[in-house]
């Protein structure tokens, strides 16, 4: 059965018994005459929610969410690169980078260091 070349996309075809023929197939093709382009995107590692995508080369690559970067979205950005702390508040991100607490000036309060403090509470000011 292997004289009409049954196998497809360079696929090397292996006769069998009983008058049947396998296919093995290169490594981007599938199927039992190698008809079916293999999906990267099945084998393809994109971590943290990213989605892998295929450009018009049939190449997988990741798209990340908006807090992972990287090749395959591996490395969590810092909450505190969009500066999210006021009135020169100090941004600290906890150990696995999901969120972050402000340090705040001595003048300042609130978790993003956004109110002044009012001096003269709780006591009240004379003047």
């Amino acid at each position: 059965p292997c004289s009409s070349s049954p196998c497809l996309h360079n696929g090397t075809c292996i006769n069998q018994y009983l008058n049947q023929f396998l296919c093995t197939c290169p490594t981007t093709w599938t199927g039992t005459l190698c008809e079916s382009l293999v999906n990267p995107c099945l084998t393809y590692p994109c971590f943290f929610g990213g989605t892998c995508l295929l450009d018009s080369s049939y190449r997988p690559s990741c798209i990340c969410p908006s807090t992972q970067t990287g090749v395959y979205c591996e490395t969590t950005l810092s909450p505190c690169l969009s500066s999210p702390c006021y009135n020169n508040g100090t941004c600290v991100t906890n150990a696995l980078r999901t969120s972050y607490t402000c340090t705040c000036p001595s003048l300042y309060t609130g978790l993003r260091c956004e109110n002044l403090v009012n001096p003269c509470l709780p006591n009240r000011c004379i003047y």
